[in-house]
């Protein structure tokens, strides 16, 4: 978005929804790695533009209002899976099974869905914080400052999380026989 105002959110908040509901859908998908999780993230994402609208928050720049809108993205998920974790306690048992139906859907078949699947069922074996850094990253194509400002947290922790969770992935496919490819 063009060098529009940004004081005033009827100008702002449109063109916010267009370019960014479905990455930040995407990105909520990923993130809550449950069953039946689309309607849940479209909730998140339409809540955190409502928040935006509502508050109306003096936003200096494109990027500024895109950092916004990802760290209440964020905000909201763990919100969520933190009600999921506390009202069904067997929940993470059917994570991979919904990473698979959720990537063959996007994937298709072949080699490239078969890896795809193992990857993600290998990063839901990462603790939760490693998780997010590294769908930020790799997924949502953030930088570290982007991450640090969507997650809270200091650009050294990102780098942490990045680190460990890059080790944890590649260890996790190393033992399914995966990481040697």
């Amino acid at each position: 978005m063009p060098d529009e105002s940004y004081t005033d959110r009827h100008i702002w908040l449109p063109g916010l929804y267009q370019e960014q509901w479905e990455p930040m859908v995407r990105l909520a998908v990923l993130l809550l790695g449950g069953p039946d999780i689309t309607a849940t993230a479209e909730e998140i994402v339409r809540d955190a533009l409502v928040t935006m609208y509502r508050r109306d928050p003096t936003l200096h720049s494109w990027p500024h209002a895109v950092g916004y809108l990802r760290a209440s993205v964020v905000n909201g998920v763990r919100a969520a899976v933190h009600r999921r974790d506390d009202s069904e306690p067997g929940q993470a048992a059917l994570l991979a099974d919904a990473d698979k139906d959720a990537l063959s859907g996007d994937a298709g078949s072949g080699v490239g869905a078969a890896r795809g699947i193992q990857v993600l069922t290998a990063l839901r074996t990462l603790p939760r914080r490693q998780q997010e850094v590294l769908i930020l990253r790799y997924y949502a194509q953030a930088s570290t400052p982007e991450i640090a400002e969507a997650l809270g947290i200091t650009y050294g922790a990102v780098r942490s999380r990045t680190e460990r969770g890059m080790a944890g992935l590649a260890a996790a496919l190393d033992d399914s026989g995966e990481g040697e490819r």
